[in-house]
């Protein structure tokens, strides 16, 4: 009897062993989300993932001064811009760093943004943006005219549209508004026929008193030269560091303190070009890459002075 006893005690005791390893299985395949699913909660994955490292004591958005961050996303543009109240996000990854770039904008703080840009219709700059539509509020979204047909240039419209986002298709020498301080101006919205997605890119300078930057895109030499260029303090190189731009007149009249390259590393195309390197050399530019530590670059600026550092954030999915 005692033995019979003894027998059933451990039954109930194998198979709760056997439940909890199969919730522990069944958690890790959902995610880590099976316990929320079963209690009713929503999932809230997207928001809390923290599969990138942003624990950086240099990521100090400044309140009060202009905040440019050049965000490494592997093969791809990102740039976050803000001041005050103010975002605008320039690009957005490739399709699968959207949810780094949620989870990064959210924490630290950003759930909207007033403006989203996609610089032009490769999945490289415009990626990620549906997902950040889906996920964040987005007051206004600028487009290149150029890329109906595109499928992610097609699904970032369609999102936009369904979330009840404005859709502007900037012209040449339009301005953006970005509190009274700041101006930001169109200076090239190429849309002419046979125009390649990359010389379609959207321009944006942007003058903060004494300091200007200038955000290229994919920009070539066939849009650099049909336009006239400020001296800037800094430049996001177009392309990628391609040899297709950044050309010796391009240079000689933008003449960059800074020349940031967002580049991914050890990529298939071997950008950055080491022409243009030499180039950014040659009129003394301070060049920083995304590749070498795999990380991004945050500028400061009061308007006077920028402050550079370099950061370790990296949100890149592959």
């Amino acid at each position: 009897m005692k033995k019979q006893k003894k027998t059933n005690n451990k039954i109930p005791g194998l198979i709760s062993v056997l439940i909890i390893l199969i919730l522990i299985i069944s958690n890790q395949l959902f995610g880590g989300n099976l316990y929320n699913f079963a209690l009713g909660f929503e999932n809230e994955t997207s928001s809390t993932d923290t599969s990138f490292n942003i624990i950086d004591e240099n990521l100090k958005i400044e309140d009060g001064k202009l905040n440019v961050l050049f965000i490494y996303v592997g093969q791809a543009d990102c740039t976050l811009i803000t001041k005050d109240n103010y975002s605008m996000l320039i690009d957005s990854g490739n399709s699968e760093d959207g949810t780094n770039i949620v989870n990064f904008l959210k924490q630290i703080g950003i759930t909207r943004l007033n403006y989203l840009v996609g610089t032009h219709s490769d999945e490289d700059h415009i990626g990620g943006a549906s997902y950040i539509l889906q996920n964040l509020e987005v007051d206004k979204l600028y487009m290149s005219s150029i890329g109906h047909g595109k499928s992610y240039y097609d699904g970032v419209i369609k999102k936009a549209k369904e979330k009840n986002v404005d859709i502007i298709y900037p012209e040449l020498d339009d301005k953006i508004s970005f509190g009274g301080d700041i101006s930001i101006k169109v200076k090239s919205a190429e849309k002419y026929e046979g125009i390649s997605s990359n010389n379609s890119s959207i321009v944006l300078q942007l003058t903060y008193q004494n300091n200007k930057f200038l955000f290229m895109g994919d920009c070539e030499k066939e849009s650099e030269s049909i336009h006239s260029w400020e001296k800037v303090d800094v430049l996001k190189v177009g392309h990628h560091g391609s040899n297709t731009g950044s050309t010796e007149e391009f240079l000689s009249q933008v003449k960059p303190h800074y020349a940031v390259i967002q580049v991914g590393k050890n990529n298939q195309y071997r950008l950055p070009n080491k022409y243009v390197i030499k180039r950014l050399e040659s009129i003394g530019a301070n060049t920083l890459r995304t590749d070498i530590n795999e990380t991004s670059f945050l500028f400061v600026s009061d308007g006077t002075n920028i402050v550079e550092k370099e950061i370790n954030l990296n949100l890149d999915s592959n």
